[in-house]
């Protein structure tokens, strides 16, 4: 439930290719919260795109102030248009996977 399992594939993928000594792949993680306040694990995540410069987060605030969506990693809701914006297109070599609350 939440990031939580996200972020366990995104460790693997670290570990996988470090093992490996092969450069991750290109990985983008929509996280969506209501506020700027309720983003759980922000700083591990923060920390894991600074060193993984293949890793791309982009944080969903359906409830923001104006304040809190400036700032180019802090985005508005999500929907067709911020996907086609910040994922990879459709191909053989793209996974796509929703992890939402039920």
């Amino acid at each position: 439930r939440g990031v939580t399992p996200m972020l366990n594939v995104i460790y693997h993928q670290v570990r996988k290719h470090e093992e490996q000594g092969t450069p991750m792949p290109e990985m983008v993680l929509m996280y969506s919260n209501r506020t700027l306040g309720d983003i759980i694990l922000k700083g591990e995540l923060d920390a894991l795109a600074l060193k993984y410069p293949s890793l791309k987060i982009c944080y969903s605030l359906t409830s923001a102030t104006p304040e809190e969506l400036k700032g180019s990693r802090i985005l508005g809701k999500i929907d067709k248009a911020l996907m086609a914006k910040h994922l990879p297109p459709p191909g053989e070599t793209t996974f796509v996977s929703w992890c939402v609350k039920p």
